[in-house]
């Protein structure tokens, strides 16, 4: 399975990311930690950044 990419839109947050990727926006982090070279600061995203959404570890869902 490849890796999915996102482009930022004016107005995107970690958050949102995460909530319409996974339907969770408490895993803002996980993203932030698969984007450390290309995101400085989580709370400054960039219009036309892209970044990498990282597929979920299977656990995660087991642990819900």
């Amino acid at each position: 399975m490849g890796k999915k990419f996102h482009t930022v839109m004016p107005g995107d947050t970690l958050e949102s990311i995460a909530a319409a990727y996974y339907k969770d926006d408490s895993l803002d982090d996980f993203i932030f930690q698969h984007n450390t070279t290309t995101i400085q600061n989580p709370n400054a995203l960039y219009p036309g950044q892209t970044i990498i959404i990282p597929h979920l570890p299977l656990l995660h869902w087991l642990t819900d």
